[in-house]
């Protein structure tokens, strides 16, 4: 999962994480770095820097751009 989420790096993706609580929580972040089990992004629903454990990554897709209409 380490080398997929490298290829993100810079990029804004949806992940489906568990926390350390056990909740399963629908996110968007900009991923900054990724080393070791965890990676460094922009988490858009906390509005701040946070690092989350791969391990606990359950999907990671790379966001959709919204079109203007």
């Amino acid at each position: 999962m380490a080398h997929k989420l490298e290829r993100y790096i810079g990029h804004t993706v949806e992940i489906m994480y568990i926390d350390r609580h056990g909740t399963i929580t629908h996110r968007f972040i900009q991923i900054h770095s990724v080393k070791g089990n965890y990676i460094r992004a922009h988490c858009f629903s906390q509005g701040k820097p946070r690092i989350f454990s791969i391990a606990n990554i359950l999907a990671v897709s790379l966001a959709e751009k919204k079109s203007s209409v």
